[in-house]
């Protein structure tokens, strides 16, 4: 567990386990059905999958903040278990394993370590084995040691030593399997022609476009945050430079009653596409504190009478059956002036100030 930190810190991981520790007061159970995958910038060895990403598996209105702690630590021990898995396909035999970097400061990570890897964890004296590297190479190239493992041998020393526990190895064993199933259940195919970007999406659209997409939906509003900068004319107009021929744009907004983020919203979608749809996702959207409206912008008319054949399953199409009228649409930017959201003039935070409140809208 390597962390490239100076030799005396601990990673803030350890920092936080070991407070929690402290006192006894770390009551977290091993292996408790907590399961974190920490594949937070792809997959490494054995997998190397960059498209990898990270997940939790099996939170509860129950679990704490110590649960997630302590499941973290146990995560990353469960990835370093698969690569000495692999290892030991290849013939290596491992009776212990060396710990080092900031992360080794923590005794609590170390016994985890331990215990998923089912063999000795081993402390060095010196917590960074880059340093002692290039000191036994130094070494050996000044004639101090005859060669690298007589070096090794020389400097590198235990500080402390940690057994696994069998009855935690053993349970730590049925999680390592759940652990590789739900990696390659959840996992994209490695032959997968998805392509993820993790990036703000106003960066990414501000790419000359080098294709198309039918289809681009917006999912980055909430009641209470409203990145204002992915709400403006000049967003609206990078999302159609990269949109096909006929190509919609759907985005779900929040806002309630009084409508006037939702108008403005509306407005300045329409001095991008040609033709613009507001579905309300509720019956009573007009006497609600907050609710989620859909909104659909395209250069081509939705055939209603084919949209009203997409019902999910159920027989209920809802989508077709809540979409305003132009005539509906038209009556709803009239009752207030509806502002043009732009770059140099977006306030959103106002315009959802009594969403924010909770604040019904007048009769």
């Amino acid at each position: 567990m390597k962390s490239g930190q100076n030799p005396q810190e601990k990673s803030e991981l350890a920092r936080i386990a070991d407070i929690n520790l402290r006192g006894g007061r770390y009551v977290a159970e091993a292996g408790g059905g907590l399961i974190v995958m920490p594949s937070f910038v792809g997959a490494g060895a054995p997998n190397w999958y960059p498209k990898a990403r990270a997940a939790i598996l099996g939170l509860t209105l129950a679990t704490e903040k110590r649960d997630l702690t302590r499941a973290t630590l146990e995560g990353v021990c469960l990835e370093i278990r698969w690569m000495l898995e692999a290892a030991r396909k290849l013939g290596s035999e491992i009776g212990e394993v060396r710990i080092w970097g900031g992360a080794a400061k923590s005794d609590l990570w170390n016994q985890i370590a331990a215990d998923v890897y089912g063999v000795p964890a081993a402390r060095t004296r010196m917590p960074e084995a880059g340093l002692v590297g290039a000191a036994v190479c130094a070494g050996v190239g000044v004639g101090i040691f005859s060669d690298a493992p007589e070096g090794a041998r020389s400097m590198v020393q235990i500080e402390n030593r940690y057994e696994p526990d069998a009855k935690l190895s053993r349970k730590y064993d049925q999680m390592f399997e759940i652990y590789k199933t739900a990696y390659q259940a959840l996992g994209v195919s490695q032959d997968s022609q998805i392509q993820t970007f993790n990036e703000d999406a106003r960066m990414f659209l501000e790419r000359t476009p080098d294709q198309s997409y039918d289809l681009v939906m917006g999912d980055a509003f909430n009641d209470f945050s409203v990145p204002y900068h992915l709400t403006t004319r000049e967003f609206n107009e990078r999302v159609h430079a990269w949109l096909a021929d006929g190509g919609m744009y759907v985005v779900n907004i929040i806002d309630g009653g009084r409508g006037q983020f939702l108008r403005a919203y509306v407005h300045t979608m329409r001095q991008t596409f040609d033709h613009v749809y507001l579905a309300p996702t509720i019956e009573i959207w007009r006497t609600a504190t907050r609710s989620t409206f859909v909104i659909m912008g395209t250069d081509a008319p939705l055939d209603l009478d084919e949209l009203a054949n997409i019902d999910g399953g159920d027989g209920n199409a809802q989508l077709v059956r809540q979409l305003l009228s132009d005539e509906e649409l038209d009556a709803l930017l009239a009752e207030r002036d509806a502002v043009i959201l732009t770059d140099r003039y977006a306030p959103v935070d106002q315009m959802l100030a009594a969403v924010f409140l909770d604040q019904a809208p007048e009769e």
